[in-house]
Formats: structure tokens, sequence, C-alpha cells
């Protein structure tokens, strides 16, 4: 069928030029929708450059619909083959945790599947230059370059307190500190003046954005938004709008405009990315010119994708999909270039750290910028585009057990590869963890003797695993499955041993996180996510059993599991604070809140151990089951806090003798370099 179809030729012109076509069927596949979208836009700058790329995108488009089909046709490989890749995540709530491919610093986004549909050679490197800009002892991060690119602002941790605000010129070597606020700030651009940087402050109210001049000096209140500022933000060139991806009233996430900055937001339209839900960490920006939004988020579909949307918005000109070929993993942060068209991008070709790449927002082209052993994240591309700014980690993984009477902190297993989310079983002293030392990630069992053996292997760039536990005699183990491609976060169950694993529920419409046994291991408790709704759940440890909601619709605070009490009376789960609930799901009892990051029970089950950072500590306190009261035990030092890649996955693991707690820990330091002799 015809996209214009009238009686006469001078009348199918006039539509050609200055209609839209009609809507596309609604059971086409998105992709396909929006290929044929791509290929009517009446901008010659919006459809494809050329039939090759055309070509490439729908052979993609039939080779993944194939892969899919045949995927959703085959059972799951036996325990031995199931493969790691990174995972979407949870649903943006208002609650801190999320399920995301993300560690310390909450920027460092982890490796995925680079399914790009042009080529990925690197360019020739011989000319790079790389310099060091910032390597204060406790990390830097957010680099803003100011209008006449002479010099960056970026906020850094130096002596231990809260990251304040620095200002470097290009030809000094020496930062400038210019805030000394109690809580700290991250900076949000830069004035158009070129004098000022703009800046949310942690001690200010929710909503309020400032600015402080370049020369340092006292804070001034700049804009008041009229709600808070949502799970991705940007402030146009010019400062006169201020874009927001949030929850509107009718409950799905979309982006809403406030310009002038201060003014009531209205609702970006025509909108056709709007979803249910947000998973990862979405990123907005505006192009140099103000002329373009880019949003690149992980919605409905379960999938990164890339977004491009004019500005101010134009019903004449609607929002397209980019860059199709998204890999399945964390999504990727980016700054523009110069030209208003290419982008670079952090993101990571398989299980290797995240680096900087290259793309064309109109063609789709792309290639890598650089390599190495370090992950590379957040670009800021000088205005000139000769220069850039890019975060380098230095991250630190180990198991590590705390005594529950002194709070002293043992090391456990230390590779200086990944190592996280450890469980011990209740009877043997035995216990299962995640570990990506072989290159791939697996589930491992660390037995006796410091004995380590590997029991789910990873052969593909489909799956990623998170979370195991460990029956009470060390003969099963439950964990989540995520597989980004198919859109699904499943628990299954293996016998350690080995053999074919099976699906733990017959739940195929929710997200299943890791969770925990009953003693008596004929049940398992775990949250669930449906319909962007977080629910607590128990289920048979039978496999293919119906799930039970024990309670709906809650709001954690941390990354915690839900902990079945070793006598087996009691659940403890986060709703806004530590909870208990009977395991018929009633009653439920509040303990008040705590701040625990994750929650363990001592061996009678009277005692809720939790641990959290406070004032620059990192405390083991305990919780009394009855009335609520907290008693600190004592500082477990500095880089113990309970950490883990992907979350909600924390875990305080009761030994087997009841004398110490085992976890996860997960730290690191982000150091901004600047890399010139890299655009062409």
């Amino acid at each position: 069928k015809r996209a214009f179809e009238r009686p006469e030729s001078v009348q199918v012109m006039s539509a050609i030029l200055t209609e839209e076509p009609p809507p596309l069927d609604s059971k086409i596949p998105a992709p396909l929708r929006w290929t044929i979208e791509r290929c009517l836009a009446k901008e010659p700058r919006d459809r494809y450059e050329s039939t090759r790329d055309l070509f490439q995108d729908l052979r993609y488009q039939r080779d993944h619909l194939a892969e899919s089909t045949h995927a959703s046709s085959s059972a799951i490989a036996p325990i031995t083959v199931l493969s790691p890749a990174p995972a979407p995540a949870a649903p943006k709530r208002s609650a801190a945790w999320k399920l995301a491919a993300c560690f310390v610093l909450g920027a460092v986004c982890a490796a995925g599947v680079v399914l790009w549909r042009s080529g990925s050679s690197q360019p020739n490197q011989s000319a790079y230059r790389y310099t060091p800009f910032s390597f204060e002892s406790g990390g830097q991060c957010c680099a803003f370059w100011s209008p006449d690119g002479k010099a960056v602002a970026y906020s850094a941790n130096a002596s231990g307190e809260p990251r304040q605000i620095f200002l470097r010129q290009l030809d000094s070597p020496t930062p400038l500190k210019l805030t000394h606020d109690a809580g700290g700030g991250a900076p949000l651009g830069w004035a158009p003046d070129g004098r000022h940087i703009l800046f949310t402050r942690a001690s200010g109210k929710p909503g309020e954005i400032w600015s402080i001049a370049s020369v340092g000096g006292e804070p001034e209140l700049a804009y008041t938004l009229p709600a808070e500022s949502g799970h991705a933000s940007a402030i146009s060139p010019d400062a006169r709008a201020y874009a927001s991806l949030h929850e509107g009233p009718d409950g799905k996430m979309s982006v809403w405009i406030s310009s002038p900055i201060g003014s009531p937001f209205r609702k970006y339209e025509p909108a056709p990315f709007i979803s249910n839900a947000v998973y990862n960490t979405p990123q907005l920006r505006f192009s140099p010119d103000g002329k373009q939004l880019l949003l690149f988020r992980n919605g409905d579909s379960r999938r990164e994708e890339a977004w491009l949307l004019p500005y101010p918005p134009d019903s004449s000109h609607a929002p397209h999909r980019i860059l199709a070929m998204l890999p399945t993993s964390g999504t990727p942060q980016f700054d523009w270039m110069p030209d208003n068209r290419r982008i670079i991008l952090s993101m990571s070709p398989g299980d290797t750290p995240s680096q900087l790449w290259m793309a064309d927002t109109r063609s789709d082209k792309n290639y890598a910028l650089t390599s190495g052993t370090l992950g590379r994240f957040a670009p800021s591309i000088s205005p000139d585009g000769a220069h850039l700014i890019f975060g380098e980690v230095l991250a630190s993984q180990a198991i590590v057990s705390i005594d529950l009477a002194t709070a002293a902190v043992h090391a456990t297993v230390n590779t200086g590869r990944s190592l996280q989310m450890p469980s011990w079983a209740r009877t043997k002293p035995v216990f299962a963890y995640v570990s990506n030392r072989n290159g791939p990630t697996e589930i491992w069992l660390h037995g006796p003797g410091d004995v380590d053996a590997p029991v789910v292997s990873a052969s593909g760039p489909a799956k990623w695993l998170m979370g195991p536990s460990l029956s009470a005699h060390a003969e099963r183990i439950v964990y989540s499955v995520v597989d980004p491609e198919a859109g699904a976060t499943h628990l299954w169950m293996s016998a350690a041993a080995g053999g074919a694993p099976v699906r733990l529920t017959n739940d195929d419409h929710g997200s299943e996180f890791p969770g925990s046994w009953s003693p008596d291991g004929a049940w398992f408790v775990y949250q669930a996510i449906h319909k962007n709704r977080l629910d607590l759940m128990k289920v048979r440890a039978s496999g293919g059993a119906s799930p039970v909601v024990l309670k709906s619709d809650l709001s954690p605070e941390r990354d915690g599991v839900p902990v079945w009490s070793p006598a087996g009376d009691w659940i403890a789960f986060d709703d806004g604070g530590e909870k208990l609930i009977s395991p018929n799901g009633a009653p439920v009892r509040d303990l008040g809140k705590h701040g625990s990051v994750a929650m363990g029970f001592d061996a009678a089950g009277k005692r809720l151990y939790g641990m959290r950072a406070d004032s620059g500590k990192n405390l083991l306190f305990w919780i009394d089951t009855t009335s609520g009261t907290e008693t600190v035990v004592g500082g477990a030092g500095p880089g113990n806090l309970p950490g883990s890649e992907l979350n909600p996955a924390l875990l305080l693991s009761l030994a087997p003798d009841g004398k110490s707690f085992l976890y996860g820990t997960s730290t690191g330091k982000e150091n901004l370099w600047m890399l010139s002799g890299f655009s062409k």
C-alpha cells in the first residue's frame, strides 16, 4: 500500500511534501515500524544515508527475530553452559536500589553485548595524548567544559570530606576549590556567561539549582524547579530550558520541559518513547546548538534505546529511534561532539571493560576510540571537539567476614577479579559466590581447605547470573538469571553437583530477584517486579511452582534481599525501613528505620543485624526483633561496606558456627584523564 494515495499526481506530490503518512499497524514489530518511519521522514537528515545502511538494519532485524524465535522454543541449556551478560536494571522508583550493571560511584556500567551494525575496528591511536587531569584521593567525576573551552568544572572528594565543586583552568596545574558545602555538591553545567557554574548542593532543598562564580565566592540560588529532579535531566546551552525524565500524573515515564527554568513542567509531545518503567541509569543531554535532545533509556522493552528528540518539540517532526544496535548492558553515558551530529559514548564490546566509542546519530556508524583493561566512562567533550575528559575507575572486590561480637573484618577470598554475592549453607562449611576469575561470570563454591570450583559456567553473551543462595545442606542453589535479549529475569535452581537447572517458579510475567531459603528448605522468599510494582514473594522450592504474594508494592531504600530467620517464624525485608513479616503474610512488625544496607539474623533469630555508613564509619549493629531498639557493635573500617555490581543482591550470610557474617565488598575510585588527538 502506498503511503499517500490521491486521485491526481499533483495531490500525491503535495501530500508527500506536507502531510504525515497514516499510522502503521501496531501489530508490526516496533523495530520494523521505526525503520519504515525513518524511511518516510520528511527531513533527509532523518532518513538513512544509504540503502546499504537500510539493508544492514533490515538484515539485523531478520536475524535477531530468527534468534529470538529459536531461543523461545528451546529450553535453557544445562547448568554448565549458562552464559552471562550484564543485566538491565530494576525500574526506577522512589527507592534507592536498582538492578544495574553498575557499582561504586554510581556511574560505572558493566560489560555488554555489542550488536552494532558497522565495523568496530579501532583507529590508529599513535596520535593520542593522555594527560592526568584530577587524581584526588577520594575520587572525582562529572566534568563540564566552560563555553570557551579554557576551564573544566567537576566534583572531587579531597581529604575525606563530601565531594565539592572544583575548577581547573587548562593552563594551570592546580585546581580551585569553589564550594565548601557540608553536604557536598555536583555540577550540572555552566551558565551561558561562562563565569558561573550551575550545581546542586546536598544541603539545599529538592529542586534547587545553585550558581557559583568561577572565581569562587558564596553560592547563590539560581532556579527552583517545580518538582524534584527526575531520573535524568539536562540544562539547555542557553540555560533557558530544563529537561527531565520523570513520572507524570498518569504514572508514565516521559520527558518534561521547564522553560524558562522554574516554570511548570510541560510534557514533551509527541512522546513515542513513553514507558511504564525506566531501568538502569537513563541519560539525557541537549545538543550543543540546543536544537536536539538525546535520550538513552531502558524502558518497557527491557532493552537499551536511544531516542532523538527535536527541540523545541515539533509535531511535524516526531522523535525517532537511532543507534538501534545498542549493546544490551547498562545505559551508555555520552556527550555531543560540536557538530551536533556525532556523540562519544562509553560502552563495552563483551566481557571487557567499558571503552569510549564514536557514533553518528544520523548514519548509526560507529567505531571504538579506546581500548584497555580499565573501564572508561562519562566522556565530556571540549567545545572545539579537540579534547575530552573521561573517568577511569580503579575497582576492588572481595569476600569478607565480619565478627558479630567485635565487628572485626577478615578477608576470605580475594583474587583481584570480581568476587561478590556470597551465601553460606546453613549446616555445612560451604558457600557460593559469583566471580569472573576465568573471564565470564560464573557461580563458584568455596569449601573446606579453601577449595574453590565453578558449578555454573558461562559459554556465551546471553545471560548474567546473580545472588546465588545455597540450601541448608549445600545441595541446591537458587540464583537469578538475567537475560537482556529476552527482557527476562527469572529464578533458577540447580543441584550443586551439576546437571540441568529448572525454573524455580512458573511466573512468566515478573522479574525475579535473589532471596533466601526457609530453614526446612521447603520454601524460598524473594522480590519480584510486576508492572512496575515490587512485591515480596514466596514459592515452594520444588521447581516450577506458583508463587504467593506476601506483601505487595514495596518501597525499599537499600539493595538488600529478604532474609528468612533461622527459627522460620519471621522474614526480614526492606519496605521504607526494616520490617518483619510472618511467612503466612501477617502480621507485619515495623522495626523502624536503621539504614541497613544488608541484613542477617543471628542463630537464635532474636537479633536482626545490619550494616550502614554513618559519619564516615561503616557500622555493624543489631536490632532487637521484639522492641526494635538498636545496639551498635562497632565500625568495620573503611571500604568494608557490603556492595555488589548487580542489585538487589546484598546479604549478611550467617556462618554455620553462628559467629560471623559473610558478604561481598565493592569499592573503587574514579580518576579523570584528558584525551587529545582522537578527533578526525
